[in-house]
């Protein structure tokens, strides 16, 4: 099984992070804040699919490795750290005083006992628990690649499967109140859409011969349907998860096809630097929610603009011309330990 780039995969990943940046760009709607539905619209549309998306294309990635299992897995795992944890680990201490210094303006007040949830994956950037999470999914894919490298592809899956499927239904059985206790419910909520990602990658050729542009227009409609606050209807997050998976996956393949359109070269870029737009957003978006919203009391369009359109120029810019260019920000930011 030979290593293959799929330009349509960082396209896919390019459209991620911007609908990422969409759904973080309204300004305190963890706390409930809308000034019109439609913006509650938007952001439960985003909400309704975008991480199960990013985790799809995370094991999707992971799935070459995975399944030729021709890895040492003690120097996986060192990899692993460097490229998720010493960032997570990083970012979450260095936004913990600041945090708590803020505390009045915060949407998810934290006190000086943050310190040691950060190690269990609850830290006081609020993004940053999806690094932690990948993390987690990372390790357990490396150890199940190492412990079925003997196996067949086909057992393979369905183990991992199968504990995927645990976990997702754990977490719609006994609900987020009570894994939030021991900081297990994104876990178990994800992990099935990891999963699926190594699925994928297995069967890729096959997936894309159902890769259908009308089938996937009907799909993101019935997303904005579901989360529409006129119409109440009420579905299982998997359902909508599918569909607004499916229908990135297809968008990317269709423009990837247009290799020489500046939509395909400009969300390659995106894709390229997604992870480094991911991770430096929140401080963009934070620091203009607590300054125009909650300090100087802008309204909310101008605020949602600004997190939107700052959030995306400042932190590809920075990624682009600082991050990039400096050795050890790349490392302790971004994992990049390469040269």
């Amino acid at each position: 099984m030979k290593k293959e780039y799929y330009p349509e995969i960082n396209i896919a990943r390019g459209l991620g992070v911007l609908i990422v940046l969409l759904g973080h760009s309204f300004p305190d709607a963890e706390i409930g804040v809308f000034a019109h539905p439609v913006y509650r619209w938007g952001f439960d549309t985003c909400y309704s699919f975008h991480m199960a998306l990013f985790f799809a294309i995370s094991g999707f990635v992971m799935g070459g490795r995975f399944f030729r299992g021709d890895y040492d897995v003690v120097r996986e795992i060192v990899g692993k750290v460097k490229r998720l944890l010493i960032p997570y680990l990083f970012l979450s201490y260095l936004s913990l005083l600041p945090k708590i210094l803020l505390n009045a303006y915060a949407r998810n007040p934290v006190d000086t006992g943050g310190a040691v949830l950060v190690l269990f994956g609850q830290s006081p950037n609020g993004s940053l628990w999806y690094i932690y999470v990948l993390f987690v999914f990372s390790v357990f894919a490396l150890c199940c690649g190492m412990l079925l490298r003997h196996a067949g592809d086909g057992w393979k899956m369905v183990c991992m499967a199968a504990g995927g499927i645990l976990c997702y239904t754990v977490c719609m059985w006994k609900g987020e109140s009570v894994l939030a206790s021991v900081y297990m419910e994104r876990i178990c909520k994800y992990l099935i859409f990891y999963v699926a990602g190594l699925v994928m990658f297995r069967y890729y050729e096959r997936v894309k011969k159902v890769y259908f542009l009308p089938v996937a227009i009907v799909a993101c409609g019935l997303v904005l349907l579901f989360a529409c606050p006129y119409t109440a209807i009420t579905v299982d997050y998997g359902i909508t998860a599918i569909l607004g998976t499916y229908s990135v996956l297809v968008l990317a393949e269709r423009i990837s096809a247009q290799k020489e359109s500046g939509i395909c070269r400009a969300l390659k870029r995106c894709g390229d630097h997604s992870y480094d737009i991911y991770i430096l957003s929140y401080y963009v978006q934070q620091s203009i929610r607590v300054l125009c919203f909650r300090l100087l009391g802008w309204d909310y369009l101008p605020v949602f603009l600004m997190e939107l359109l700052l959030g995306f120029a400042v932190s590809y810019l920075f990624s682009v011309y600082v991050l990039r260019k400096n050795r050890t920000l790349k490392r302790i930011l971004i994992g990049v330990w390469e040269d």
